[in-house]
């Protein structure tokens, strides 16, 4: 199956399907690592030339993050919405919606604030 995990979730590794909110929480009280191990899918294993090429141009390109691609290609609707909705915002070549810097800038900001991230 494509993105298999290398590490399945266990005792200290991710969090299990089925996790009960107490017995979560009793993982994180203890220090024990919470964070959802999700794969990476290789450009390799997608079968849709589009999706594929969208994966190729973002590890030779750096940016949209060719890691967060790689975990969109799980799901292949969510990989090409984002996609088009990006391209449609902010591809300087096509001018399509083009969204200057300064308001990317001021949305990564106010995105950042308002989650209490350190941006």
């Amino acid at each position: 199956m494509p993105g298999t995990p290398v590490d399945p979730p266990g005792p200290d590794r991710g969090i299990a399907f089925g996790d009960s909110p107490p017995k979560l929480a009793g993982r994180i009280r203890q220090g024990r690592n919470a964070m959802a191990r999700i794969s990476y899918v290789a450009p390799d294993e997608i079968e849709d030339p589009e999706l594929r090429e969208w994966l190729e141009a973002a590890i030779e390109k750096g940016r949209p993050g060719p890691e967060n691609q790689s975990i969109r290609a799980h799901q292949p609707d969510v990989m090409r919405a984002f996609t088009i909705t990006r391209k449609l915002l902010f591809d300087k070549q096509k001018e399509v919606g083009f969204v200057e810097h300064d308001l990317k800038e001021l949305v990564r900001t106010y995105i950042a604030y308002s989650l209490n991230c350190d941006y």
